[in-house]
């Protein structure tokens, strides 16, 4: 077919359904642009959705539920790792090193003044103590001398979300373009609850404040400040299938908040019609306790509890599947009043 005219004289060839020689491929190619330019959104509306329905999860650790009943928590063991030695006055329960001023060893359990029952060792409230297995039978006293005395707090909550990761490319740069926007989610919040009320000090539903064995940690440090102790303890990382029915069972629920499947879930359901998670495995991974105990008392009068998280997660939105790794941490620090 050739069109004339005043200032056009071209030729268009056409093939045998009438439409231009090469209309077909063109249009194809803007097809092909324009599902890439949805299937992008698509992505960012599923990013911004798995990391809201994350973020969701932030809250259960501000005010989680309370577990119904008592559980005892089971001990997995694996090898502790060398910790850097100390400085005088201090305690390290890792290694065995030498300085002055400084014990330290692994796997002691029993010394002059103290007595082991059940597997539980025990120490006087003027003595210090020196052996891994001696300063988390003074964590645990402490922690459920709280549980019982019920003092008042002041607890200061904070979430933290780090970079995600995916296999995919075009996922991992969209959440790293969405994780700014949630600021706010990550800002600290302060809660204060008055003497009689435990509130959500952990073990959260447990009549217990500590149940946490030497065997789940990496490292336990104690340092003489005066009138009190300063507590470290790093505990072991916990690789996890799913995250737990029942999370008094695991190591870190023997002395921490952890949420259960169904707390989570019931979080990330709210956007399943979108887009639903199906698999959160968790892996708890360079958590630790720091806390301040009362030589005289032997009353807590601070602590710390940050939970790391790395989650693998794999969500389903409308079309296809998305997989990565979301790591978070909650850092709760309590002041407590007597």
């Amino acid at each position: 077919m050739t069109i004339r005219g005043p200032f056009v004289y071209y030729t268009t060839v056409c093939d045998s359904s009438g439409l231009p020689d090469g209309s077909r491929t063109e249009r194809g190619f803007f097809v092909d642009k324009l599902v890439k330019k949805v299937t992008r959104v698509l992505s960012v509306i599923v990013v911004l959705l798995l990391v809201i329905s994350v973020t969701s999860v932030f809250k259960l650790f501000k005010n989680s539920p309370a577990a119904e009943t008592e559980t005892t928590t089971q001990a997995v063991s694996r090898e502790t790792t060398v910790e850097d030695t100390t400085a005088p006055g201090e305690t390290t329960a890792a290694v065995e090193t030498t300085a002055e001023g400084e014990t330290t060893a692994e796997g002691q359990t029993t010394a002059q003044n103290e007595t082991t029952t059940h597997g539980q060792t025990t120490v006087k409230p003027d003595t210090k103590p020196t052996t891994m297995e001696e300063i988390v039978a003074y964590y645990n006293a402490a922690a459920n001398k709280v549980r019982k005395d019920k003092p008042g707090f002041t607890k200061v909550n904070q979430a933290e979300i780090g970079e995600i990761t995916s296999p995919s490319s075009t996922i991992q740069g969209i959440a790293k373009a969405v994780i700014p926007m949630f600021s706010s989610a990550q800002k600290p919040t302060t809660t204060t609850v008055n003497k009689g009320g435990s509130g959500d000090f952990p073990v959260k539903g447990q009549s217990y404040g500590s149940k946490l064995q030497a065997s789940y940690l990496l490292s336990a440090t104690c340092k003489d400040k005066g009138s009190y102790y300063e507590i470290t303890m790093k505990f072991k990382d916990e690789k996890l299938a799913d995250l737990p029915a029942d999370p008094a069972k695991t190591r870190h629920g023997s002395a921490m908040n952890v949420l259960s499947a169904a707390e989570v879930y019931d979080q990330t359901d709210k956007f399943k019609s979108i887009v639903k998670v199906t698999k959160f495995a968790p892996t708890y991974s360079g958590s630790y306790i720091e806390c301040t105990i009362d030589k005289a008392t032997g009353n807590m009068k601070s602590v710390t509890f940050y939970f790391r998280t790395i989650a693998n997660v794999v969500a389903k939105p409308l079309v296809g599947t998305i997989e990565a790794s979301v790591p978070f941490a909650i850092r709760d620090t309590y002041t407590l009043k007597y």
